[in-house]
Protein backbone atom coordinates (compact mmCIF):
# COMPACT_ATOMS: atom_id res chain seq x y z
CA UNK A 1 0.00 0.00 0.00
CA UNK A 2 2.99 2.54 1.22
CA UNK A 3 4.54 1.72 -2.09
CA UNK A 4 1.67 2.17 -4.22
CA UNK A 5 1.31 5.43 -2.70
CA UNK A 6 4.79 6.56 -2.90
CA UNK A 7 4.43 4.99 -7.03
CA UNK A 8 1.30 7.33 -7.46
CA UNK A 9 3.31 10.59 -5.57
CA UNK A 10 6.15 9.70 -7.89
CA UNK A 11 4.32 9.47 -10.91
CA UNK A 12 2.52 12.78 -10.14
CA UNK A 13 5.62 14.69 -9.42
CA UNK A 14 7.35 13.80 -12.48
CA UNK A 15 4.44 14.14 -14.69
CA UNK A 16 4.31 18.19 -13.00
CA UNK A 17 7.79 18.28 -13.86
CA UNK A 18 7.98 17.29 -17.15
CA UNK A 19 4.80 19.23 -18.09
CA UNK A 20 6.58 22.41 -16.09
CA UNK A 21 9.66 21.67 -18.02
CA UNK A 22 7.64 21.34 -21.63
CA UNK A 23 5.90 24.86 -20.89
CA UNK A 24 9.10 27.10 -20.12
CA UNK A 25 10.95 25.89 -23.21
CA UNK A 26 7.18 26.85 -25.13
CA UNK A 27 6.61 23.27 -26.10
CA UNK A 28 3.79 22.68 -24.30
CA UNK A 29 0.85 21.35 -26.14
CA UNK A 30 -2.49 20.57 -24.16
CA UNK A 31 -3.51 17.85 -25.86
CA UNK A 32 -2.44 15.03 -25.18
CA UNK A 33 -1.47 11.85 -27.20
CA UNK A 34 -4.33 9.89 -25.53
CA UNK A 35 -7.05 12.97 -26.94
CA UNK A 36 -5.17 13.17 -30.13
CA UNK A 37 -5.69 9.14 -30.75
CA UNK A 38 -9.92 10.16 -29.16
CA UNK A 39 -10.86 12.73 -31.78
CA UNK A 40 -8.89 10.51 -34.75
CA UNK A 41 -10.58 7.39 -33.84
CA UNK A 42 -14.40 10.02 -33.21
CA UNK A 43 -13.28 11.31 -36.79
CA UNK A 44 -12.90 8.25 -38.59
CA UNK A 45 -16.19 6.79 -36.95
CA UNK A 46 -17.93 9.39 -37.81
CA UNK A 47 -16.53 9.95 -41.61
CA UNK A 48 -17.78 5.65 -41.93
CA UNK A 49 -21.33 6.55 -40.92
CA UNK A 50 -21.44 9.96 -41.83
CA UNK A 51 -22.64 13.09 -40.26
CA UNK A 52 -25.89 13.46 -42.07
CA UNK A 53 -26.21 9.97 -40.72
CA UNK A 54 -25.90 11.20 -36.89
CA UNK A 55 -27.97 14.36 -37.43
CA UNK A 56 -30.99 12.50 -38.39
CA UNK A 57 -30.37 10.31 -35.71
CA UNK A 58 -30.09 13.09 -33.12
CA UNK A 59 -33.52 14.98 -34.60
CA UNK A 60 -35.05 11.52 -34.13
CA UNK A 61 -33.95 10.76 -30.80
CA UNK A 62 -35.28 14.42 -30.05
CA UNK A 63 -38.62 13.99 -31.25
CA UNK A 64 -39.34 10.61 -29.94
CA UNK A 65 -38.09 12.51 -26.25
CA UNK A 66 -40.09 15.45 -26.62
CA UNK A 67 -43.35 12.72 -27.13
CA UNK A 68 -42.29 10.58 -24.42
CA UNK A 69 -42.01 13.64 -22.16
CA UNK A 70 -45.06 14.64 -23.68
CA UNK A 71 -46.78 11.33 -22.92
CA UNK A 72 -45.55 11.46 -18.94
CA UNK A 73 -46.35 15.56 -18.31
CA UNK A 74 -50.22 13.87 -19.64
CA UNK A 75 -49.77 11.01 -17.18
CA UNK A 76 -49.04 12.96 -14.47
CA UNK A 77 -51.81 15.40 -15.21
CA UNK A 78 -54.45 12.79 -15.53
CA UNK A 79 -53.05 11.24 -12.11
CA UNK A 80 -53.44 14.32 -10.35
CA UNK A 81 -56.90 15.91 -11.29
CA UNK A 82 -55.69 18.31 -13.72
CA UNK A 83 -57.51 17.30 -16.76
Amino acid sequence: MIRELLNSIWCFVYTGGRVFSEAARGEYSDISPQIEQFRKDLDAASERHGSLTDKENLRNDNIKMRQDVGRAFNQYKVMHGYE
